[in-house]
């Protein structure tokens, strides 16, 4: 059986990548690795802005690149 799987190929700095290596498992991938590292992050906010607020992390990044517009706007001003 064959399962096509989406990759991607990213760059590294060689620390980072010396970083990685030192911190995977042995007969992990470094997908694995990344998945295994990275599982807390995924996209519950709710440990930063609270359990009640209702917001996708799509519309944070969104504010924040207004937020950024508005301040360089004021600069070149």
């Amino acid at each position: 059986m064959c399962i096509n799987m989406a990759s991607k190929n990213i760059s590294l700095k060689q620390e980072a990548y010396d970083r990685l290596k030192a911190l995977q498992n042995e007969g992990e991938s470094f997908s694995e690795e990344i998945l295994r590292l990275t599982k807390n992050y995924e996209t519950d906010l709710s440990d930063i802005i609270g359990l009640d607020i209702d917001i996708s992390w799509e519309q944070i990044l969104e504010d924040r690149n207004k937020s950024m517009e508005v301040s360089r706007d004021d600069l070149l001003s």
